[in-house]
Protein backbone atom coordinates (compact mmCIF):
# COMPACT_ATOMS: atom_id res chain seq x y z
CA UNK A 1 0.00 0.00 0.00
CA UNK A 2 1.48 3.38 -1.03
CA UNK A 3 0.91 6.60 0.91
CA UNK A 4 2.30 9.98 -0.12
CA UNK A 5 5.56 10.65 1.78
CA UNK A 6 4.96 7.68 4.14
CA UNK A 7 7.34 4.70 4.05
CA UNK A 8 6.50 1.35 5.69
CA UNK A 9 9.62 -0.60 6.68
CA UNK A 10 11.27 -2.68 9.39
CA UNK A 11 12.48 -0.90 12.50
CA UNK A 12 16.19 -0.12 12.68
CA UNK A 13 18.66 -0.36 15.56
CA UNK A 14 18.53 3.40 16.13
CA UNK A 15 14.74 3.40 16.43
CA UNK A 16 14.00 2.42 20.09
CA UNK A 17 14.05 5.98 21.46
CA UNK A 18 11.60 7.25 18.83
CA UNK A 19 9.41 4.16 19.27
CA UNK A 20 9.32 4.68 23.04
CA UNK A 21 8.25 8.30 22.59
CA UNK A 22 5.48 7.27 20.21
CA UNK A 23 4.25 4.47 22.50
CA UNK A 24 4.24 6.66 25.60
CA UNK A 25 2.47 9.48 23.78
CA UNK A 26 -0.16 7.22 22.22
CA UNK A 27 -1.00 5.32 25.41
CA UNK A 28 -0.49 8.18 27.87
CA UNK A 29 1.96 6.21 29.99
CA UNK A 30 5.65 6.00 30.81
CA UNK A 31 7.88 2.94 30.76
CA UNK A 32 9.77 2.02 33.90
CA UNK A 33 13.43 0.95 33.47
CA UNK A 34 12.68 -2.74 34.00
CA UNK A 35 10.02 -2.66 31.28
CA UNK A 36 12.43 -1.03 28.83
CA UNK A 37 14.85 -3.92 29.31
CA UNK A 38 12.15 -6.58 28.99
CA UNK A 39 10.27 -5.40 25.88
CA UNK A 40 13.05 -6.10 23.33
CA UNK A 41 13.36 -9.66 24.63
CA UNK A 42 9.63 -10.25 24.32
CA UNK A 43 9.24 -8.43 20.99
CA UNK A 44 12.42 -8.59 18.87
CA UNK A 45 13.30 -5.20 17.38
CA UNK A 46 13.88 -6.69 13.93
CA UNK A 47 10.26 -7.85 13.76
CA UNK A 48 8.79 -4.40 14.39
CA UNK A 49 7.19 -2.46 11.53
CA UNK A 50 7.30 1.33 11.44
CA UNK A 51 5.81 4.12 9.35
CA UNK A 52 8.18 6.98 8.61
CA UNK A 53 7.54 10.42 7.15
CA UNK A 54 10.59 12.49 6.15
CA UNK A 55 12.76 10.61 8.62
CA UNK A 56 10.31 10.95 11.53
CA UNK A 57 8.53 7.96 13.07
CA UNK A 58 4.73 8.25 12.83
CA UNK A 59 3.53 4.65 13.24
CA UNK A 60 4.63 1.38 14.87
CA UNK A 61 3.57 -2.27 15.22
CA UNK A 62 5.56 -4.95 17.05
CA UNK A 63 5.06 -8.70 17.01
CA UNK A 64 6.39 -11.98 18.34
CA UNK A 65 5.75 -15.69 17.87
CA UNK A 66 3.69 -17.32 20.62
CA UNK A 67 2.61 -20.86 21.49
CA UNK A 68 -1.15 -20.98 22.09
CA UNK A 69 -3.45 -23.76 23.26
CA UNK A 70 -6.32 -24.63 20.92
CA UNK A 71 -9.29 -26.99 21.48
CA UNK A 72 -8.28 -30.60 21.91
CA UNK A 73 -5.37 -29.73 24.24
CA UNK A 74 -3.14 -29.05 21.24
CA UNK A 75 -0.84 -26.09 20.69
CA UNK A 76 0.02 -24.00 17.62
CA UNK A 77 2.54 -21.27 16.88
CA UNK A 78 0.81 -17.91 16.24
CA UNK A 79 1.68 -14.25 15.82
CA UNK A 80 1.17 -12.01 18.85
CA UNK A 81 0.89 -8.28 18.14
CA UNK A 82 1.40 -5.38 20.55
CA UNK A 83 2.37 -1.73 20.61
CA UNK A 84 0.14 -0.60 17.75
CA UNK A 85 0.30 3.17 17.44
CA UNK A 86 -0.11 5.97 14.92
CA UNK A 87 1.05 9.43 15.97
CA UNK A 88 -1.85 11.71 16.97
CA UNK A 89 -0.71 14.13 14.25
CA UNK A 90 -1.04 11.50 11.48
CA UNK A 91 -4.28 9.62 12.08
CA UNK A 92 -7.01 8.94 9.50
CA UNK A 93 -4.49 8.80 6.68
CA UNK A 94 -4.43 5.03 6.15
CA UNK A 95 -1.17 4.48 8.04
CA UNK A 96 -2.60 1.78 10.32
CA UNK A 97 -4.02 -0.10 7.35
CA UNK A 98 -0.68 0.13 5.54
CA UNK A 99 1.22 -1.27 8.55
CA UNK A 100 -1.31 -4.07 9.03
CA UNK A 101 -1.16 -4.97 5.35
CA UNK A 102 2.60 -5.45 5.68
CA UNK A 103 2.20 -7.26 9.01
CA UNK A 104 -0.29 -9.71 7.53
CA UNK A 105 1.96 -10.29 4.53
CA UNK A 106 4.77 -11.31 6.87
CA UNK A 107 2.50 -13.51 8.95
CA UNK A 108 1.29 -15.40 5.87
CA UNK A 109 4.86 -15.77 4.61
CA UNK A 110 5.81 -17.32 7.97
CA UNK A 111 2.92 -19.78 7.72
CA UNK A 112 1.35 -18.78 11.05
CA UNK A 113 -2.38 -19.65 11.22
CA UNK A 114 -3.53 -17.02 13.74
CA UNK A 115 -2.85 -13.46 14.80
CA UNK A 116 -3.88 -12.37 18.28
CA UNK A 117 -3.59 -9.35 20.56
CA UNK A 118 -5.35 -7.44 23.31
CA UNK A 119 -6.95 -4.33 21.86
CA UNK A 120 -7.27 -1.09 23.80
CA UNK A 121 -10.02 -0.08 21.33
CA UNK A 122 -11.52 -3.28 19.94
CA UNK A 123 -13.81 -1.55 17.46
CA UNK A 124 -10.87 -0.49 15.30
CA UNK A 125 -9.82 -3.93 14.13
CA UNK A 126 -12.96 -5.48 12.65
CA UNK A 127 -12.10 -3.84 9.32
CA UNK A 128 -8.93 -5.93 9.22
CA UNK A 129 -10.73 -9.23 9.80
CA UNK A 130 -10.40 -9.47 13.60
CA UNK A 131 -13.10 -10.40 16.06
CA UNK A 132 -13.44 -11.03 19.83
CA UNK A 133 -11.77 -14.25 20.96
CA UNK A 134 -12.16 -13.94 24.73
CA UNK A 135 -14.40 -12.09 27.14
CA UNK A 136 -13.73 -11.16 30.74
CA UNK A 137 -16.10 -12.02 33.56
CA UNK A 138 -15.44 -10.88 37.12
CA UNK A 139 -16.83 -12.85 40.07
CA UNK A 140 -16.80 -11.52 43.63
CA UNK A 141 -16.66 -13.82 46.66
CA UNK A 142 -17.56 -12.80 50.17
CA UNK A 143 -14.63 -14.27 52.11
CA UNK A 144 -16.68 -14.46 55.30
CA UNK A 145 -18.61 -17.35 53.80
CA UNK A 146 -15.91 -18.95 51.64
CA UNK A 147 -14.44 -22.32 52.52
CA UNK A 148 -12.72 -25.24 50.82
CA UNK A 149 -14.83 -28.12 49.58
CA UNK A 150 -14.81 -31.04 52.03
CA UNK A 151 -13.42 -33.30 49.29
CA UNK A 152 -10.26 -31.18 48.83
CA UNK A 153 -7.27 -32.96 50.43
CA UNK A 154 -5.20 -31.10 53.03
CA UNK A 155 -1.96 -30.07 51.26
CA UNK A 156 -0.11 -29.87 54.54
CA UNK A 157 0.09 -26.11 54.77
CA UNK A 158 1.55 -23.40 52.57
CA UNK A 159 4.92 -21.70 52.24
CA UNK A 160 5.39 -18.00 51.54
CA UNK A 161 8.47 -17.31 49.44
CA UNK A 162 10.04 -14.99 46.91
CA UNK A 163 9.07 -15.55 43.25
CA UNK A 164 12.64 -16.58 42.42
CA UNK A 165 12.41 -19.44 44.93
CA UNK A 166 9.08 -20.70 43.61
CA UNK A 167 9.74 -20.17 39.90
CA UNK A 168 10.12 -23.83 38.92
CA UNK A 169 6.97 -24.92 40.78
CA UNK A 170 4.99 -21.90 39.56
CA UNK A 171 5.92 -22.57 35.96
CA UNK A 172 4.94 -26.22 36.27
CA UNK A 173 1.53 -25.27 37.71
CA UNK A 174 0.92 -22.72 34.99
CA UNK A 175 2.07 -25.11 32.26
CA UNK A 176 -0.42 -27.80 33.37
CA UNK A 177 -3.22 -25.24 33.45
CA UNK A 178 -2.49 -23.54 30.12
CA UNK A 179 -2.37 -26.87 28.25
CA UNK A 180 -6.04 -27.46 29.16
CA UNK A 181 -7.43 -23.98 28.45
CA UNK A 182 -7.85 -22.84 24.80
CA UNK A 183 -6.40 -19.40 24.19
CA UNK A 184 -3.74 -19.59 26.88
CA UNK A 185 -0.11 -19.02 25.97
CA UNK A 186 3.11 -20.67 27.01
CA UNK A 187 5.07 -18.64 29.51
CA UNK A 188 7.85 -16.53 28.04
CA UNK A 189 11.45 -17.70 27.81
CA UNK A 190 13.65 -17.46 30.95
CA UNK A 191 15.61 -14.50 29.57
CA UNK A 192 12.39 -12.52 29.16
CA UNK A 193 10.85 -13.21 32.55
CA UNK A 194 10.94 -10.90 35.51
CA UNK A 195 11.01 -12.17 39.07
CA UNK A 196 8.58 -9.46 40.15
CA UNK A 197 6.22 -9.23 37.22
CA UNK A 198 5.19 -11.44 34.35
CA UNK A 199 2.03 -12.12 32.41
CA UNK A 200 0.87 -14.87 30.09
CA UNK A 201 -2.48 -15.81 28.69
CA UNK A 202 -5.19 -14.68 31.04
CA UNK A 203 -3.17 -14.97 34.26
CA UNK A 204 -0.78 -12.57 35.88
CA UNK A 205 1.41 -13.82 38.68
CA UNK A 206 2.86 -12.17 40.50
CA UNK A 207 2.16 -8.46 40.14
CA UNK A 208 4.93 -5.97 40.87
CA UNK A 209 6.13 -6.55 44.40
CA UNK A 210 3.89 -9.61 44.78
CA UNK A 211 4.56 -13.01 46.26
CA UNK A 212 3.71 -16.56 45.26
CA UNK A 213 1.91 -18.82 47.68
CA UNK A 214 2.26 -22.57 47.05
CA UNK A 215 1.25 -25.58 49.03
CA UNK A 216 3.99 -27.89 50.23
CA UNK A 217 3.38 -30.36 47.42
CA UNK A 218 4.03 -27.74 44.77
CA UNK A 219 0.47 -27.76 43.44
CA UNK A 220 -2.07 -25.02 43.79
CA UNK A 221 -3.05 -21.59 42.55
CA UNK A 222 -0.80 -18.66 41.80
CA UNK A 223 -1.72 -15.61 43.84
CA UNK A 224 -0.37 -12.08 44.02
Amino acid sequence: MTLPEITILSATEDGPAAIRTLVETSFGTRYDPAELERVPRLFPQEQAIVAVERGRLVGHVQSTTMTVTVPGERTVEVCGIAGVEVAPTHRRRGILRAMYTEQHRRIEAAGLPLTMFTASEGGIYGRFGYGPATRENAVGIDRRFAEFLPCVPDPGGVTLCEPSEARAAAEAIYDRWRRMVPGCTRWTTPSARSETRCSAGSSRAPSRGGKICLNRRGAGMLVA
